[in-house]
């Protein structure tokens, strides 16, 4: 199998533009290799790290160029294999007659998106440790709320204010409000809360709201995929941030970014809470600069009893943080619905623009978490979830050490829906992704995380599997070292 690598040559001294032109370039660049037969199918591309440093562009950049060749269909990733050429330019089709030219009509958003989810099935998988997958005891929780919900459809009680508020539904935001401030420390009113269809739409929300002018938003480094991706389809330039013990370092923020997102109670995927110090310097650096910070508090409710403290809102006085929120993580995440918690500038904006995109959260949705927040239902099922997973999680940590030490090793503190192993330097994390899958268990790369990081390792979901599961799969990922 060859490697093959596009010539340089001046275009890297070409790529001069944005980050989102510079991508652009990219792929606009390796289609014509392509489809000069220079580069041919079978070939395999070389890793994002590579190019980018050849080509003098962020790794983020390189990913986005891939992705719109993958849309074209002139590239395939492998898992655990690379990204190989999988054919050339289409020939023209009689039946699209008129339809040839029709990149040329999309927008720079539509060129930008990515080709595919951040984490893929793993094919043939039957022991799957991917994140996201949903949960029995929250898809259990959730069978008679929905049922009672329809029900409730033809009641006098949803009103004509409850189905057209962009907002949702006062009594569940006043719910919500309440649940808040006794999990999370944040004295929040209903006023201040906008349902949405997850922390997805969240954040696609405040993306357009933000974007233009050569926005710049800071992110965790590694991070939650779907972040860059989002932001960079929307023109933004992306600066990574790298995280340590005591999470994000804020020291590295610079002076020209407009957001800052981060996870900062339990910090994604590496597990890390941001130290009080640099807490205290964001809220800070974000009031002098007159910036905003995007607080992800995607699982902070699990752990809310214990060591995990408040959120960062809580002590946002200067009214610079929009936190978000999301229950889909302990019911499930088909669920879609989540929220934000606005800044008082802010709350106005985002309703009309939540209006805009698709009205309202579906209503049977809002009835059924109405009905596990009413009834005092969602409390006892996090504190059955947190019970569930800190024996999941205590079972993943013994078989790390007994299967994958001196290999992997599960940095401090390690906690949640997931878990980190972070990889000896030097180890092929690739071709141990491979061959897990090939026999039959899908796991996944840290690296498919970062931006601009060497560090890899495994990244282990842990919520669709049970405990017999967890253990018959890491002894055959300890059987492959």
């Amino acid at each position: 199998m060859k490697s093959a690598t596009p010539p340089a040559g001046n275009t890297a001294t070409a790529l001069t533009r944005a980050a989102r032109g510079k991508a652009k370039q990219l792929f606009e660049l390796l289609r014509d290799e392509i489809s000069k037969q220079r580069l041919k199918p079978g070939d395999r591309l070389p890793a994002t790290r590579k190019l980018a440093k050849e080509f003098g562009v962020s790794r983020n950049c390189v990913t986005v160029a891939f992705d719109m060749l993958a849309a074209a269909g002139l590239i395939s990733g492998r898992v655990g294999a690379g990204t190989f050429v999988v054919g050339t330019t289409v020939a023209a089709d009689t039946r699209s007659a008129g339809h040839d030219h029709v990149a040329a009509l999309l927008s720079d958003w539509a060129r930008a998106l990515p080709a595919k989810p951040y984490l893929l099935a793993a094919r043939s998988a039957r022991i799957d440790f991917r994140l996201g997958l949903p949960n029995r005891i929250g898809l259990d929780a959730c069978a008679t709320p929905m049922r009672r919900a329809i029900s409730r459809l033809s009641q006098a009680d949803i009103s004509a204010a409850d189905v057209n508020d962009p907002a949702g539904r006062l009594r569940l935001r006043t719910l919500i409000a309440n649940h808040l401030r006794a999990t999370r420390g944040l004295p929040c009113q209903a006023s201040d809360l906008v349902l949405t269809s997850g922390t997805h739409q969240s954040l696609d929300v405040i993306a357009r709201l933000f974007a233009g002018g050569g926005a710049k938003i800071a992110v965790e480094n590694p991070c939650y995929p779907l972040v860059p991706k989002l932001f960079s389809a929307n023109g933004f330039q992306i600066s990574a941030v790298p995280v340590d013990e005591e999470g994000m370092d804020i020291a590295q923020l610079t002076a020209d970014v407009k957001l800052t997102y981060l996870t900062p109670n339990h910090q994604f995927p590496l597990g890390y809470r941001l130290s009080a110090q640099r807490r205290a310097a964001l809220l800070e650096l974000a009031s002098r600069q007159g910036s905003f910070v995007i607080e992800d508090d995607y699982d902070g409710e699990l752990y809310s009893v214990g060591n995990l403290g408040t959120c960062l809102k809580a002590d946002d006085h200067q009214d610079r943080v929009i936190y978000l929120g999301s229950f889909s993580k302990y019911l499930f995440p088909q669920l879609r619905l989540g929220f934000i918690v606005a800044p008082k500038s802010l709350r106005d904006i985002f309703v009309r623009a939540k209006w805009l995109m698709d009205r309202q959260v579906s209503l049977p949705i809002q009835l059924c978490l109405e009905s596990l927040l009413e009834n005092g239902d969602l409390l006892k099922l996090v504190r059955r979830s947190e019970r569930d997973y800190t024996t999941r999680l205590e079972l993943l940590r013994q078989s790390v050490a007994r299967h994958l030490a001196p290999h992997f090793m599960l940095p401090k503190n390690a906690r949640g829906f997931h878990i980190v192993a972070l990889a000896a330097q030097g180890f092929d994390v690739a071709g141990l992704v491979q061959r897990a899958l090939d026999n039959g268990v899908g796991i996944y790369r840290l690296a498919d995380f970062t931006l601009e990081s060497a560090q890899d390792g495994l990244v282990f979901g842990l919520a669709a599997l049970t405990e017999s599961e967890i253990m018959e799969g890491m002894r055959i990922i300890g059987a492959l070292l």
